[in-house]
């Protein structure tokens, strides 16, 4: 930090003896605020009149605040401005809601040591240096968001421009949404949080829930301290949570690259979490959030302030393991707060569940993200990917999902023209870790099921473990746009997703398979009307028995790509099915 000169500010300190008040009253400002005072002496006409008719000298000293913060100063009769210059910064007295003198003292030392007026030392050096005036305004973060205040005083530009525009004083007060919630804050959100907001215990951001900060923090409660200050300056470093939806411990071990870095774990979602799909905690699932909402993403929102804002009163569901309509019919009274958030704090110890119980046994889910670590680092098997390209022009995009598999494997690759059949040839040839490759023509009936069934069943069982995937698209269904990727992500995220995934069908030999959740878009289209009989005699075909439609389950591997162990399929690979099984396909 540069080493203070006091005399660097006598100049401006140093009171004209003819003139009053003192150097820091702004000349040029004050006519260009107060144009009917064109052609009188702009500081003869403050030290007169001015001052008791509240207006300011300067943007960063707001007479009218100063007089009702410090009422012994208005009793006194006396100009504000000259008592602050005089007594009231040495006696820790501000001069403006947004220039905090103590909290620049205490954390430049050096201005205190060198006797120098905090405000006169920030307006004319300070600023440049990098120095903050307030605990709530990022100066830095501010001019770097913003390009228009570039070289300018940052408190400054904030008060005459970024404070009308609704811009953020730093990462996490959102002035936009606080302005939004308190409709008298919408002049300057910033200074109306400082002066009333604060007291009040109102929320600077959808992501910072003041309320709840200081329940779970009943040490905070008990002092003076601003929540959000509080979380900004250490209650990050102390994994504390500014949010019930928001974990800061486990999101800080999901984004290494922070503890090499001073940045508040929640500064860094807002700032590229968010748009790289991170997940602000295990319960609420970022990437699928945006996934069964492509409106959501397309609009760039921020998934979890969406799902805050306006998610929740639209019934979204905030993972694939929570349903709000489930969750909704067990509360049934209104909830201050978001269904998910109630389930953590509240329902989850009451014994509410957070989805229906499932019947039915599903494949096991593992988290999409890559923290997953596993012990499969060798082969784990014979691997084959089974792959129905009734569209070529994806094969370039498939093969970019089957990069993602580190171990050697074979594809079977049907389709149902010869055309088609050289040119996916070419495009699936270079997949890093491909053994072999086949591409069969085969008839357009069964979609992609009669080939995995048909041409390749038998051939399927020389394999250890297997996946099923196919050229995906709704060209009938703005609905399910996004439903390819969604599945897609399930089952080949990563390559230590995969190992992992793999790993898990080693240690579980009752492992059959795994596929993904259902894409939430077509979650209430999964049923079992008018499918049981056509499902008994499938099963009486191959020598089982379904009896009656209790244990007919509306699960399945919706999108029908799946990993899977081949012997848990054998019936099925083994059957007596044809084509003519299946119906025509009409393109």
């Amino acid at each position: 930090m540069p080493v203070i000169n006091p005399s660097r500010f006598r100049k401006v300190l140093v009171r004209n003896p003819d003139q009053e008040p003192p150097a820091i009253f702004d000349a040029a400002w004050y006519l260009e605020m107060y144009p009917d005072i064109v052609g009188t002496d702009p500081s003869a006409h403050f030290n007169s009149v001015g001052w008791a008719e509240g207006r300011k000298p300067h943007p960063l000293f707001d007479t009218d605040w100063y007089l009702a913060t410090y009422p012994d100063v208005d009793a006194s009769g006396r100009n504000p401005l000259a008592h602050y210059l005089e007594l009231g910064w040495r006696e820790g007295r501000s001069p403006h809601p947004l220039f905090d003198t103590p909290w620049y003292l205490d954390t430049n030392p050096d201005v205190r040591e060198a006797g120098i007026d905090p405000l006169m030392h920030y307006v004319t050096t300070g600023w440049d240096e990098g120095r903050d005036p307030h605990p709530l305004f990022d100066s830095a973060w501010y001019t770097r968001t913003y390009k228009d205040a570039s070289g300018k005083v940052p408190l400054i530009h904030y008060v005459e421009v970024g404070a009308g525009q609704l811009r953020r004083p730093n990462a996490i007060f959102d002035a936009a949404w606080y302005a939004g919630e308190n409709p008298d804050a919408a002049e300057d959100p910033l200074t109306h949080y400082v002066t009333q907001g604060r007291a009040r215990h109102l929320s600077p951001s959808p992501l910072f829930d003041v309320a709840y900060y200081l329940e779970q923090n009943q040490d905070i409660a008990a002092s003076n301290i601003c929540p959000l200050v509080h979380y900004m300056q250490r209650g990050y470093a102390e994994m504390r949570n500014p949010h019930p939806l928001f974990d800061t411990e486990w999101y800080k071990s999901h984004n290494l690259e922070l503890s090499a870095t001073r940045e508040t774990p929640l500064a860094h979602y807002l700032r590229m979490g968010a748009k790289a799909s991170r997940s602000p905690s295990p319960y609420f699932d970022s990437e699928w959030y945006l996934r069964a909402n492509p409106s959501v993403a397309r609009a760039g929102a921020n998934p979890l302030v969406h799902y805050i804002v306006y998610g929740e009163n639209e019934n979204r569901d905030p993972s694939p393991h929570f349903s709000a309509r489930y969750y909704r019919r067990q509360v049934k009274e209104k909830l201050p707060g978001t269904l998910l958030a109630h389930y953590l704090q509240v329902g989850r110890a009451a014994g509410l569940r957070a989805r229906p119980e499932r019947k039915h046994p599903t494949p096991l889910k593992l988290p999409v993200n890559e923290a997953v670590r596993s012990t499969a680092d060798s082969q784990p098997g014979r691997i084959c990917v089974v792959a129905h390209m009734f569209y070529p022009d994806m094969g370039g995009e498939i093969a970019g999902w089957l990069n993602n598999i580190p171990f050697p494997f074979d594809l079977l690759v049907s389709t149902d023209t010869e055309e088609k059949r050289l040119e996916l040839e070419q495009t699936l040839a270079g997949i890093r870790s491909l053994n072999r490759l086949d591409v069969r023509v085969v008839e357009n009936r069964g979609r992609d099921i009669a080939p995995l069934l048909i041409t390749f069943g038998s051939r399927i069982l020389d394999y250890d473990f297997c996946l099923h995937i196919h050229s995906k698209k709704s060209p009938h269904s703005s609905e399910t746009a996004g439903w390819f990727d969604f599945l897609m992500t399930h089952l080949l995220h990563s390559g230590q997703y995969v190992r992992s995934l793999l790993n898990e069908f080693v240690r579980d030999g009752r492992l059959g398979a795994f596929y993904p959740p259902p894409f939430p878009p077509i979650e209430r289209h999964m049923h079992r009307a008018g499918t049981f009989n056509t499902a008994r005699t499938l099963m009486q075909r191959i020598g089982l028995q379904l009896d009656d439609d209790e244990g007919f389950g509306s699960e399945f591997p919706a999108g029908s790509m799946f990993w899977f162990r081949p012997r848990a399929l054998e019936p099925l690979l083994r059957s007596d099915l044809s084509y003519q099984d299946f119906p025509l396909e009409a393109g």
